[in-house]
């Protein structure tokens, strides 16, 4: 959001997309905990990926806890949600493949 020069003044709350701001606020988290390991390092060999989703999922837990439905804290948690679920997705479409190579390579080496 632009901040209007010569008004000298940020815009109110009421101008921000709640949606955007929880997908926004869900990335920064994933990025903040889970950083090269959940971006450019994500792979199912490497233990520091597990390491940061197992810490997503502790702070999901805590984040259903203090929500309640239809709030804030149950939007952002939600968004989070659906943002861990993906790179699990992820990750277990990884790791299927590399199970699949390597079941061709064993059958072509027989």
């Amino acid at each position: 959001m632009s901040r209007i020069l010569k008004a000298r003044r940020w815009p109110n709350e009421n101008g921000i997309n709640m949606g955007n701001t929880n997908i926004i606020i869900a990335n920064a988290l994933i990025h903040h905990i889970g950083g090269k390991a959940l971006n450019s390092e994500l792979s199912p060999d490497n233990p520091e990926t597990w390491r940061a989703l197992d810490d997503l999922d502790d702070l999901v837990k805590v984040l259903w806890k203090r929500s309640k439905k239809n709030d804030d804290w149950y939007d952002l948690t939600s968004v989070l949600q659906q943002e861990i679920d993906g790179l699990s997705k992820r990750l277990k479409e990884m790791t299927d493949a590399k199970y699949k190579n390597k079941r061709k390579k064993e059958v072509f080496t027989r």
